[in-house]
């Protein structure tokens, strides 16, 4: 089970140093919402993988938005980005689907 963990800390390490970046958006850009989604979905999944609990569900959660939270903080600190709590909805929507996706597992 450390091996998922580590992807856990892995994945998060990637979104921490992606909004690190000065990105500008452009027009032809996928809207930033789906992008959102996307990464915490994927975090989602690797915590409901990583917790060896029967109803990781809430406790998955909570760890996801959390760290969405705290991404969005950290990006107050970066030039040209900017704390959204539209991305931190995202951010827990996107999570909450990975940990849906997760029941059942097997793993």
């Amino acid at each position: 089970m450390k091996i998922y963990w580590l992807s856990v800390i892995i994945w998060m390490s990637m979104i921490f140093y992606l909004s690190s970046l000065s990105l500008g958006g452009s027009p032809g850009e996928m809207p930033s919402w789906i992008l959102h989604v996307g990464v915490y979905l994927i975090l989602g999944l690797l915590v409901g993988i990583s917790l060896e609990i029967k109803n990781y569900y809430l406790f998955g959660l909570v760890i996801c938005v959390l760290y969405g939270l705290s991404d969005e903080i950290h990006q107050m600190f970066v030039v040209g980005r900017v704390f959204s709590f539209y991305d931190v909805f995202w951010d827990s929507l996107g999570s909450l689907i990975g940990l849906v996706f997760v029941k059942g597992k097997s793993f």
